[in-house]
């Protein structure tokens, strides 16, 4: 994908911005809208300095920085005793 071309579509999602190194989506919900409740954030393989787009892209890119933000929501989650992603209102069920 190079810098001109739109952001790719995603089943079920609806595209609502495109930065310089990520896209934000939203779910369809049931009714055929996008969920306001929900977001996506995508980090592409693309690369940005002082402003500007870099061509090439990084391959991967996107995909590291995606599994290393997950490495530090599992840090994050056992150090707020419980809280995460997968939990966000913490082992007690309230927030």
């Amino acid at each position: 994908m190079s810098i001109a071309d739109p952001a790719p579509g995603l089943p079920g999602f609806v595209h609502l911005y495109s930065g310089k190194v990520r896209d934000l989506y939203a779910p369809i919900g049931d009714d055929g809208r996008a969920r306001e409740d929900q977001l996506l954030l995508v980090a592409s393989d693309r690369i940005s300095a002082f402003d500007f787009v870099l061509e090439p892209a990084i391959p991967d890119k996107g995909a590291v920085l995606t599994q290393l933000s997950l490495w530090w929501f599992e840090q994050r989650h056992f150090a707020a005793g419980g809280r995460g992603p997968d939990n966000p209102s913490g082992p007690g069920g309230a927030a």
